[in-house]
């Protein structure tokens, strides 16, 4: 875009592709003499634009993202927002950098982004000092387990924008999300608010879903809380954690963590496998050992193996505000449903130490999940007159 106001734009079928094949992706180094030549991105938008569309075409190889946007002046008029990325082909993307599928930052938000296929990108979306009300659905992400970073990542997401509606959640629904083995399917993380999380499929990385508080990067929101969560109604298996809300070490020495989220109707399964070993301290299946009031309520735990101690649910702390109607499955007697304050307890015990999960049950064997999947819906025909949909509330 240029300094003019852009508005309207539509882009169709394009194939834009930073660089030359790489036979072999499996490999992010070793790639310098031919990166210097690529394209930082496919598509790059730093000033005004809305109500526009990019609609099935092909990124493959750029340097840093397929699509980035961001504004960085102090007018917040001037911004990004309305615009619907639906039916695309992200492969390969941030090659050697930071970036990825899609990237977007600094006055920008509203963004409906649907039915894509991200392959093996650094990260498939990232939105990173954004305003909320942004809408993920339907995306087939594939980090085909080299991926150095997320499926979905947010950062410093709030309401930052006084000429964009407060009112609206970020969504993240209904994709189905794997292969990124060294960080998560979903980061919700520096101070970011009103993020619902619901219908996914989270199989194959290091945690299924993470909740932190600022990374002590030296933003200017230094302490605000990542808070107001909803993670509801999605299978998480076959990660080293399923959801994490976790202190970790920063110079700040603020505590990381997520506030006011709510956990419900999930199921968590077989999480925390020998696959993991090396990563001991995220093998769980829901852990929370920073951030506070959290609402656990009638999720499935299943095989969760926890570090050595089998634990289904890790706390520490006072940091649940309700934990009820849950199911344990136990497969033998290694299994605990909690482990509190390291200390692991039947549910019995539990319910006697702590008066949480007094409806909630212990079952021996292991659960079996549906064999149908939550799946993306089948391409349909693009409207390219149809108006774009964001901040669906859950």
């Amino acid at each position: 875009g240029g300094a003019a106001p852009q508005e309207n734009v539509q882009i169709y079928g394009l194939t834009l592709q930073g660089g030359p094949e790489i036979p072999d992706p499996e490999y992010r180094n070793n790639h310098s003499g031919r990166i210097a030549e690529w394209a930082n991105e496919g598509i790059r938008c730093i000033t005004y634009l809305r109500n526009s569309k990019v609609i099935n075409c092909v990124f493959r190889h750029n340097r840093n993202r397929g699509w980035f946007s961001g504004y960085s002046g102090s007018d917040k008029t001037n911004m990004i927002h309305n615009i619907e990325i639906a039916y695309c082909h992200f492969y390969y993307q941030g090659v050697d950098s930071a970036g990825g599928g899609i990237g977007f930052t600094r006055n920008t938000g509203y963004f409906h982004i649907h039915h894509n296929e991200f392959e093996a990108d650094r990260d498939a979306v990232v939105s990173q000092d954004s305003h909320v009300g942004s809408l993920i659905e339907f995306n087939h992400m594939d980090g085909r387990g080299i991926s150095q970073e997320d499926g979905v990542d947010f950062k410093e997401n709030w309401r930052q924008n006084p000429f964009l509606p407060t009112s609206a959640r970020t969504v993240v629904r209904n994709n189905i999300i794997h292969g990124f083995p060294r960080q998560t399917g979903i980061t919700i993380q520096q101070f970011t608010e009103r993020v619902d999380i619901y219908r996914n499929k989270i199989y194959e990385s290091f945690y299924g879903v993470w909740l932190a508080n600022n990374s002590g990067k030296g933003t200017s929101r230094e302490g605000w809380e990542t808070n107001d969560i909803k993670i509801l109604d999605n299978e998480i298996y076959g990660c080293g954690s399923a959801i994490g809300s976790v202190s970790t070490s920063r110079s700040s020495g603020l505590q990381q963590g997520a506030y006011d989220v709510v956990i419900e109707n999930n199921q968590m399964y077989g999480n925390g496998g020998s696959e993991w070993s090396d990563r001991d301290w995220g093998r769980h299946g829901l852990r929370i050992t920073a951030g506070d009031r959290f609402t656990i309520t009638n999720n499935i735990f299943s095989d969760n193996a926890g570090g050595g101690h089998f634990a289904q649910m890790t706390v520490s702390g006072g940091r649940i505000t309700s934990s009820n109607y849950n199911t344990f499955y136990l497969p033998d007697n290694r299994f605990y449903p909690v482990r509190f304050d390291d200390t692991n307890y039947s549910l019995a015990g539990w319910q006697s130490a702590s008066g949480q999960d007094r409806n909630s049950e212990q079952v021996s064997g292991r659960y079996h999940a549906p064999v149908a999947p939550v799946a993306p819906e089948p391409p349909a025909a693009i409207n390219v007159t149809g108006a774009c949909r964001f901040g669906d509330t859950a």
